[in-house]
């Protein structure tokens, strides 16, 4: 009876414990929200591909992370600061995004970067082409590009002393050249541009100037093949073989041989190129076909194009192709 007493009493009592719930005077514990902001980087071009080491500073609290193997990122314990994600890479585009904290206690944000484009290779030649006058000269630009988010708009080749900012046409998709006459670039001279650095710029479409590559004139190839046969219009059959002087210029060089219609307007009718430099003849593998081709006048001419593609062009050479 006792018992049923105190356990009646003990249930009302009142609750002067500051940690019950039921006190009336209760303070519930602080508990301190933790935010975060984390997220993932990849590439824009396809297939997407996660980026490791790029570098995400959160404007907030100016912290500084670094995306891991899985272009994965995570703030933790920041503060509840509007700001901004800047994501910077070098081979990438630099971009940002705005963090907005409204309600959330964690931001997830997924980025795609795009690619600065970059050169497989810059080459510059000259080009001699012999006359029977004096002869011309050229300089000519080819390059590769890798462009996997498809920015660039233009490719320049640029040299600041010579005052030449010239736009290169695309050939196919990643590949871009032309040559120019000494006066289109304008120059007094080839010799001019001898030893001079040119550089290579990419024009991209939020006009962005890219120096993506550098490259120098190695040499200018003044000596010249000489033939030896068929000369002057002789007659030769339809496979004739052509002959030169032995060439020796001191450097590591191939053959190109070509032949034309001798007419305005001359037409390729052959080509080969890769003749090695102990040759000294070479006969076609195939008939020239005058009904074809609708004469049986011709020239051919022969290239010497070193290792850093200088070229250099003979004199022209007539022959009659006969029965």
């Amino acid at each position: 009876m006792l018992f049923a007493v105190f356990a009646f009493y003990s249930c009302d009592a009142p609750r002067l414990n500051p940690l019950d719930p039921e006190n009336p005077d209760y303070i519930p514990p602080i508990v301190d929200t933790v935010y975060s902001i984390e997220g993932n980087i990849k590439t824009l071009a396809a297939p997407a591909s996660a980026i490791s080491g790029v570098k995400i500073l959160w404007s907030g609290e100016n912290k500084i992370i670094t995306s891991n193997e899985s272009g994965d990122f995570k703030f933790e314990n920041v503060k509840k600061t509007n700001g901004k994600l800047y994501f910077e890479h070098s081979l990438y585009y630099s971009d940002s995004v705005d963090i907005e904290w409204g309600i959330q206690q964690n931001i997830t944000v997924q980025k795609f970067l795009r690619t600065i484009p970059s050169v497989n290779y810059l080459t510059i030649y000259t080009e001699v082409l012999n006359s029977h006058s004096v002869p011309s000269y050229k300089i000519g630009f080819e390059t590769e590009i890798n462009d996997k988010d498809g920015v660039v708009d233009s490719v320049i080749i640029y040299n600041n002393d010579l005052k030449i900012y010239k736009s290169i046409p695309r050939q196919t998709f990643n590949k871009y050249g032309a040559n120019f006459k000494i006066s289109e670039l304008p120059l007094n001279s080839i010799e001019d541009a001898v030893g001079r650095e040119f550089s290579l710029i990419f024009v991209d479409n939020q006009n962005n100037r890219i120096t993506a590559a550098k490259e120098k004139i190695s040499r200018i190839i003044k000596q010249e093949v000489v033939f030896t046969a068929p000369i002057n219009g002789t007659e030769v059959s339809p496979t004739p073989t052509l002959e030169w002087i032995r060439f020796t210029p001191g450097f590591p060089f191939r053959y190109l041989i070509q032949v034309y219609t001798d007419e305005t307007g001359p037409v390729l009718v052959f080509e080969q190129d890769n003749i090695t430099s102990d040759q000294i003849s070479f006969k076609l593998p195939a008939a020239i076909d005058n009904e074809v081709n609708g004469t049986n006048q011709y020239f051919w001419v022969i290239w010497c194009i070193d290792e850093f593609n200088n070229k250099n062009r003979s004199r022209q050479a007539t022959f009659t192709v006969g029965d």
